[in-house]
């Protein structure tokens, strides 16, 4: 999933809100079925290193991508 919300959303470093990430759906062809799972998986990601941050500020929860994706997949990073 990690490697999607980079492909779709920032191939390049960006803050994606999570709204943009649940509202597209290409979460359900990977077999999640909740936005709390999506969530899930993403505070993993950050609790890992694989995005800057997961931040939750004035009701908005947004992500920040700390890799290019072309790094992602050079480096084979792993959740």
């Amino acid at each position: 999933m990690i490697i999607l919300v980079h492909f779709i959303f920032a191939p390049t470093h960006r803050t994606v809100s999570l709204k943009e990430i649940v509202e597209h759906h290409f979460w359900h062809f990977l077999g999640i079925r909740s936005q709390d799972r999506v969530k899930t998986i993403l505070k993993e990601a950050n609790a890992r290193g694989l995005i800057a941050k997961y931040i939750i500020a004035d009701q908005l929860e947004q992500i920040t991508t700390k890799h290019t994706l072309e790094s992602m997949l050079e480096n084979r990073i792993r959740l």
